[in-house]
């Protein structure tokens, strides 16, 4: 066998071997943003089913503005609201930590590759929420409406109908 017979086998068992390893880069992120969306709902829907009060700050504008003017409501909205603040923060430390940790262990050692990484996770995250958490379960299960707001599942079925035609 010739020299240039033999580098050309090892160039294709190089670039077999690539591509391979791509492929499996691939699947590791997808098991990735599989995982993180998993968390997320365990984290947010539970709540949510316990108590769709707690999480009223998630809600559409027009329902927040009518909890705002219900009576039962009024002493607990300050609560939950700080409560709410306080979740935000350390979710946010959290998810930084979280995400940070995961673009190391996958190899991105650079900010813009880590960047990158972490923004298709995070992206995933929200377009699923949008899709799955919000148009799916919020919009057609009863239990998470708020009590005294029943009567507007109707118009916030058409917002957010809305916004997904937007994407």
């Amino acid at each position: 066998m010739g020299y240039f017979q033999c580098s050309s086998i090892f160039m294709i068992e190089r670039n077999f071997l690539l591509r391979d390893w791509e492929r499996k880069k691939n699947m590791l992120l997808f098991l990735q943003c599989l995982i993180l969306c998993s968390l997320f709902t365990l984290l947010i829907l539970p709540a949510q089913y316990r108590d769709p009060f707690s999480q009223f700050a998630s809600y559409p504008t027009k329902i927040r503005q009518r909890v705002y003017s219900l009576p039962q409501y009024k002493s607990s909205i300050n609560k939950i609201e700080k409560k709410n603040w306080k979740r935000k923060i350390l979710g946010s430390l959290l998810l930084t930590v979280l995400f940070a940790v995961i673009a190391f262990y996958y190899g991105k050692r650079s900010f813009t590759t880590a960047f990158a990484h972490v923004f298709v996770l995070f992206s995933t995250v929200n377009l699923y929420d949008l899709i799955v958490l919000d148009l799916i379960i919020f919009c057609h299960s009863k239990k998470l409406m708020i009590p005294g707001t029943e009567d507007m599942i109707k118009r916030t079925t058409e917002i957010l109908n809305i916004t997904s035609s937007a994407l």
